[in-house]
């Protein structure tokens, strides 16, 4: 979902079309978890949400995760 508003946005809406059937999600990102998640009305209570970090070297997090958020701004997340 970082830096990329269209596919935020169908996310979400996937998310909560889900959770309307009941359907938990479980969901991993190289991004940053909008707050609008915290809206367990809209996006179910049961829903789990994490992060995938694969190094803290910026070397190779330019070479192999190029578009992928900063560590710390996904670990704020």
């Amino acid at each position: 979902m970082y830096k990329y508003p269209e596919v935020k946005d169908l996310s979400l809406k996937i998310i909560e079309r889900l959770n309307k059937d009941n359907v938990r999600c479980v969901v991993l990102t190289k991004g940053v978890y909008p707050k609008l998640l915290t809206n367990t009305e809209k996006y179910g209570p049961n829903n789990e949400y994490g992060i995938t970090l694969v190094s803290l070297d910026n070397n190779f997090k330019g070479r192999f995760e190029p578009y992928s958020a900063p560590y710390k701004e996904r670990v704020s997340s």
